[in-house]
């Protein structure tokens, strides 16, 4: 299978033509955050052997590539081609073609689910207090209940005093406990998205006095109060009663929104389907999701969903199965992605609890499968720990390249190496290794990104070419050093605002606000980002 460059008439004529057109962007997140072509998903290069299966189950869905005005697109598209899609098309140009062609830009990431949190934020006029009311009614000792809705990693990380964590969508289990133990329950995420969605929740659930923490962490941190870092606060179980109040409100909100419910034949048949995309999420905890999970199920906290949907679902018009231990999670997150315009959503009858039931199994673990290779990957087999030791005595000039993210070769390299991104391979050894003959070994963190690349090279004709086998990982395990760098800011790794300091979170609190009015339905306000002059390419 081949894949073709196309221009933006053909791009146009082939996304209007079909139901299923998937628009990726194969750069990498700083600069998808910077501008992209609305209603994509971004899918860094170093990425496609390890997500596109998930994404676009069924390969022959006409997938629309593009980059920057360099080699990138062709090259992923090349790699989608060879892994079986049959319907690939890169544009040409890119992105800069687009901008010039006077096509609107998005800016931001997960533009869509923020916007949405804006709207509904605007339409359904959510309570929200500030962060000096919280803090005044904690002085006080009033009786209120602060729940922080994101996950638990980043509840440990840093959250608001008193805060419990009650990840996602568990908000609703817990939501007649909290009616009955508090005047006022104060929901709280990192910045808005979330705790909106949440607060509505539980106000069409019949909570009344639930208000969202204005801006979040962020809006407390800007309000110059201290948050609590390492907190373990986690909410106890939610009681029998308040489970099955959620079971019930849940199901009326899901119901007008138009959440099917298919049972485990039907889900069970839909898994087993080829040639079809289809999305089936895990709405619970990861946690959970590790101690029995069905397989082919993918794990995605409800809130998660809502707030990533275009990191999750790049065909909209796929059906989304949604699958819980019972149904309330499940059923909120229906509700929210009905609203959010996708057409075909369902839950699972009865959950898990249903599909045990029936008799079928549960899977443990991660559920994260392998990349997929087609037959790329090196044909030597990566070397061990104790071979890669000979191999640098032997080389002694041989070059080592670290081909994972900047975060991870400063954290951790191959004493000598040096980092050439996967995602820029092919363009830049050339500046590394002008010779084909030259020795090289590849590196990375896990082990699988290293030959992958391996492979990459052979097909330019770098036959000299080894790595390690286990990555990095196994290197520091067997007991060796590994060296540590600092980079300074780029493109491969998108901070979260509130890790770039003061300015940056104010920016970026600005610019989530500005998504609801009308001026930013085709083109949102640039958002606050390290600028591109300060980063190294």
């Amino acid at each position: 299978m081949t894949a073709t460059g196309c221009s933006i008439a053909e791009w146009d004529a082939r996304a209007s033509g079909v139901g299923d057109f998937a628009v990726l962007d194969v750069r990498d997140p700083v600069e998808f955050e910077r501008g992209h072509i609305p209603g994509a998903t971004s899918l860094p290069r170093r990425r496609i052997e390890f997500r596109i299966a998930e994404l676009v189950p069924d390969r022959a869905t006409p997938i629309g590539i593009y980059g920057d005005a360099d080699a990138r697109a062709a090259l992923a598209a090349d790699t989608l081609a060879s892994l079986g899609y049959g319907c690939v098309h890169w544009l040409d140009g890119g992105l800069p073609a687009w901008r010039a062609a006077g096509r609107a830009v998005a800016s931001g990431s997960n533009v869509p689910s923020k916007r949405f949190g804006e709207q509904v934020q605007h339409e359904r006029a959510v309570p929200a207090i500030d962060a000096g009311t919280l803090s005044r009614w904690q002085a006080e000792g009033r009786r209120i209940a602060v729940c922080d809705v994101r996950t638990p990693q980043e509840h440990v990380q840093a959250c608001i005093p008193q805060a419990e964590s009650v990840p996602s969508f568990d908000i609703a289990l817990h939501a007649a406990d909290l009616a009955e133990g508090a005047d006022t329950v104060v929901l709280h995420c990192a910045g808005r998205t979330r705790s909106i969605i949440a607060t509505q929740s539980l106000r069409e659930m019949g909570i009344d006095h639930v208000v969202a923490l204005e801006n979040g962490t962020m809006g407390w941190a800007l309000a110059g109060l201290a948050l609590e870092h390492g907190s373990r606060g986690a909410r106890r179980p939610p009681s029998a009663k308040s489970r099955a109040f959620a079971e019930r409100k849940s199901a009326a909100l899901a119901l007008g929104a138009g959440v099917r419910r298919i049972d485990a034949n039907a889900l069970a048949a839909l898994l087993a389907g080829t040639g079809v995309n289809r999305y089936v999420f895990d709405v619970r905890g990861v946690s959970e999701f590790e101690s029995g999970h069905i397989e082919g199920s993918i794990a995605l906290p409800g809130g998660q969903a809502v707030q990533r949907a275009d990191d999750f679902m790049p065909v909209r018009s796929a059906p989304i199965v949604l699958v819980d231990e019972d149904e309330a999670r499940a059923n909120l997150t229906g509700t929210w992605l009905r609203r959010m315009g996708f057409p075909e959503v369902a839950v699972l009858a009865g959950g898990l609890r249903a599909w045990r039931a029936s008799g079928r199994p549960l899977a443990a673990g991660r559920g994260r499968g392998g990349a997929l290779h087609a037959g790329r990957t090196a044909a030597t087999a990566p070397l061990s720990v104790e071979d890669c030791l000979a191999w640098r005595q032997t080389h002694a000039d041989g070059l080592v390249l670290d081909v994972d993210t900047s975060r991870s070769f400063g954290r951790g390299h191959l004493p000598g190496a040096q980092w050439l991104p996967r995602g820029w391979l092919e363009l830049r050894i050339g500046a590394l290794a002008p010779s084909t003959g030259r020795w090289l070994l590849l590196t990375c963190a896990s082990g699988l990104q290293a030959p992958l690349a391996a492979a990459a090279l052979r097909r330019m004709g770098y036959e000299r070419v080894a790595c390690l086998a286990g990555g990095t990982r196994a290197w520091a395990a067997a007991g060796h050093a590994l060296a540590t760098a600092e980079l300074g800011p780029q493109d491969d790794e998108l901070l979260a605002p509130y890790e770039r300091g003061e300015q940056a979170m104010r920016d970026y609190i600005d610019w989530e606000k500005l998504l609801a009015q009308p001026s930013a339905a085709q083109e949102p306000p640039v958002p606050p980002s390290v600028d591109s002059t300060e980063r190294q390419r």
